[in-house]
This record gives C-alpha cells, structure tokens and sequence, in this order.
C-alpha cells in the first residue's frame, strides 16, 4: 500500500477540520467568567509589546511549539493550532498509551506515547484542578481526548503566567501530545457535551492581553523557511511587497453576528501550465476561506477540487483515498494562482506534491470536501498572515524568499491598522448564494445537557464521486450553537 510521508497524518488534519471549521460557539459576552476563571497574575513581570515563538516543522505534517508548564516546569511539545482555542495536554498516567505500567485497556485504541510528551499534574505544587466539570474534545476520526479543566503555570519565553487555565486528557486516544489552539474564546470546547462547564474562559491570546503582555488579540504566522508566530507584532522583513487587510467573514450569518473562523474571501483560482502559457480558470467566484495551521493540507468542494485534479493529470484513488499523479520534475514549472481580489498569490504545484514511499507516483494534496474551503499548511508556507481578533480582520501578504534577513518587528496597533498595510478594496463574501458551487444542508433541532438547553445544529457532509455510484463521507461534524 502507498504510504505518503503525511499520509497517516490525513486523518489527524481532517480530525482538526471538525473543530476548526465547524463548531461555533455564539456571543461569548452572555456569560459570566467568573465560575471557572481564576485570577492570573505575572510575578516579577515587564511589560512587552509582543512575544515571539518558534515553530518546529515536523516532517511537513504539523507544526509544534515547546511550552512549560507547572512548577517546577515541564517542557512540553504542543501542536499550534489557529483553528481551535483551548490548551489542553496529555496527562503521563492516560491508559491508552501502550507502555503505560497502569494501562488497563484491552479492546479500546491505543497510542504509542514513547515519541511524546506527557504531564504530570502531581509533581506540579501549583496545579489546581477547577471543579467537577468535563474536558471533552472529539474527531472526526473517532479519536478523542477528555479528563478536566485545571489551572497551573504556563511558561512561555522565560514569561511566567500563573492560573492559566488548560485542559488535562486524562484519558485520550488522540495521538498528539497536546494543542495549543489561539482561535476565537467563543470556540472553547466547554459546551455541548453532558458535564460541560459552559462557561467560556480566557485563553491563551486574550490573556496575553489581559495581562498586559501585548496590547491587542492579534498575531502574525509565518510558516515559511524559518518558522515563528509573534503575539502583537509583526516582522516587516518576513514578507515580500505589500500587505493587505481583508475583513473576515462571517460564514454563520444566519447563527452569529461576528465571525467566529479565522477567515477571509477569495474571490477565484487559476492554474498555469509546465510552460507558464496555458492557464484554466478553477473558479471566479466568492467564496469563505478559512486560514488554519492546524490542518496539513488544503480541501476544496468537490467540483474545484476535481478541476485542479484534472489540471495536473491527478485522478482520484479510492484505495489511497486521495488524488494520485506521475511525480513531477524539479523544473517543471505548473501551479495556482490564489485570488484574494487586490492581492494574487502564486504558488507552485511542489507545495501541494506528497512524496512517495518507494512507489513512482506521488500524491496531489487537494481533498475534496463537501462546500467548505480550508487552507492549510501546504498553502500557509507561502503566506504572511495576520490575524487581528479584536478588529475582525486578516492580513496577508506572500511569505519572503530570503530568509536570512534580521527581524523588522513592529506592534500591531490597537485599530489594526498597520503601517505600510493596504485596504483590501476587493468585495467581501457574505453569503452562501454567492458561490455557486456551494451548498450548505443545516438543520436544527433542540437538545439539552444538564441544566443547559443549547440549539443543536447537525450538519452531515458526503461527497460523491462522479464516476462512483458510492458517497465517500469526509466530514461528520455537530455543531453546537449557544
């Protein structure tokens, strides 16, 4: 069987697609924080304007960061995830690792959890678990992480916060060592699941700001050559001609009156030949676009996805469940053109090629999905992007060739207006009837947890090939919505 170097990781970035794409959280202002948000406070803390973190590119399949936490401090290694918002890590005692002394589980899934990190809370003396309530987390691929909501010391750049709130997977069969997710508050798994707490929390960039560390929920990605995310800045040198500010999008008009996804408009899609000569338009319409490193690839709706699949000679395996195509040369010089409306990005097909594991045919990273357009790794590595959580708005530029030149850091302003950045002028999407090839099946029905009524929304994605008579489902997802 094929094995591509990210392929059993395909899962795993389709797994963060249900937490990333489709769970909203609505109006976070209607509740109260004061139930399970502890005072925090920084001893011996300097104000700074912004606080930079390396990134580790593991095997072009996720990026992590390196964390402490605890006193004295664990390091620990967390996957960074824009498109989720809680922290939350593997406690050293979960009985699903296989060479867990205490594991006592026998026809459940096991994790190797040799190659991670894991914490552990009772060699912590400033750990303190909050109350009876319930961490939940789960997947699209049936894995799962829960235990419950702690607070302890959170470490980050010699930056000591106490009290930060996280949740500890005391049992999980997700095989990561933990995330770092940065997204919305609002997008917190603390509802919609039976012993949720339901109330939301500051998470790691609001307290950021809240405790006067920068001085704006925002931050800036780069995933480029040298890889490093900066809380309330930016590195004017690490990216090439200008940079423009699009407004997000809200992609639940009908559920929320804020966006609650990191994500903007792209307004078409073009691909160009080997030669640079032939070009074929993929798509000139409007759609939602949402920017997320914590998925390795990028997914399309069915019909764009087959489009750019035809374009490069890529047909779909249902063994492999992906496209497959004849590896390219290193001089062949095909790609796509990502229209944002004021701001083109060029990026070339090498970045969306899965290398073979002793087989001639390499993999085409573009999956199919049943609407929704997620942009990944694959494509964040050519990208400089600003994400502004206060202003609603994204900035993005093409990431810089030379990678050799000393950081230019700025502050992010407090109204999000960059200098040097350019207004996008380009119309934004806001609503579904745009796209054409776009649809979405929402239904609605009640359901209670506890004491909580929540409006449950229950949305079923399947695809079907053309030539199959079969659906291929991608995504099974439910949405909970306050």
């Amino acid at each position: 069987m094929l094995t591509f170097r990210c392929k059993r990781f395909v899962l795993l970035a389709i797994a963060y697609v249900y937490f990333t794409v489709d769970i909203v959280f609505a109006k976070p202002l209607k509740f109260h924080l004061s139930k399970t948000t502890p005072r925090l406070s920084l001893s011996s803390f300097h104000k700074r304007d912004n606080v930079v973190l390396s990134l580790k590119n593991n095997n072009d399949e996720y990026f992590s960061t390196t964390i402490n936490l605890g006193t004295p401090s664990q390091e620990l290694s967390v996957i960074f995830d824009t498109g989720s918002a809680d922290l939350w890590v593997m406690n050293n005692n979960n009985p699903h690792c296989l060479n867990n002394s205490v594991s006592n589980i026998t026809d459940s899934p096991t994790i190797d959890c040799s190659q991670i990190t894991t914490f552990d809370y009772t060699k912590s003396t400033s750990f303190k678990k909050l109350s009876d309530d319930r961490f939940y987390i789960n997947y699209v691929d049936e894995t799962y992480a829960e235990g419950e909501w702690a607070t302890d010391t959170l470490t980050i750049n010699d930056i000591p916060i106490s009290n930060m709130q996280f949740g500890l997977a005391l049992n999980a069969t997700t095989p990561v060592s933990g995330v770092l997710g940065i997204g919305f508050q609002r997008r917190e798994a603390v509802r919609g699941y039976p012993g949720a707490s339901n109330e939301f929390y500051p998470n790691f960039p609001e307290v950021l700001k809240q405790e006067g560390i920068v001085d704006v929920v925002a931050y800036s990605l780069n995933l480029g050559q040298t890889s490093s995310i900066i809380f309330g800045g930016l590195d004017t040198n690490a990216y090439d001609g200008d940079i423009y500010t699009f407004p997000m999008v809200n992609v639940y008009p009908t559920v929320v009156d804020k966006p609650a996804t990191l994500s903007l408009t792209i307004q078409g899609l073009e691909a160009y030949d080997s030669n640079g000569q032939k070009t074929s338009q993929i798509f000139n319409s409007k759609y939602p676009v949402l920017l997320d490193s914590g998925t390795t690839l990028v997914s399309f709706p069915m019909e764009i996805a087959e489009k750019m699949a035809n374009f490069v000679n890529a047909t779909y395996s249902e063994y492999e469940s992906i496209y497959i195509m004849d590896c390219p040369s290193d001089t062949i010089n095909t790609g796509f053109v990502f229209d944002f409306g004021d701001l083109k990005l060029n990026i070339s097909l090498a970045s969306f090629i899965l290398p073979p594991d002793g087989e001639s045919y390499c993999g085409f990273g573009v999956l199919p999905s049943s609407g929704s357009i997620t942009l990944g790794d694959s494509f964040l590595k050519n990208a400089y992007v600003v994400y502004d959580l206060e202003n609603y708005q994204i900035s993005l530029a093409a990431v810089a060739e030379d990678n050799t030149l000393d950081q230019n850091i700025i502050d992010i302003p407090n109204d999000g207006k960059i200098p040097g950045a350019i207004m996008a002028s380009a119309v934004a999407w806001n609503s579904y009837d745009e796209s054409d090839t776009t649809t979405s099946s929402i239904g609605t029905s009640k359901a209670s947890f506890q004491s909580s009524t929540l409006q449950t929304v229950t949305k079923t994605n399947s695809v079907t090939k053309s030539s199959q008579s079969e659906n291929i489902i991608f995504e099974t997802v439910t949405e909970y919505i306050c």
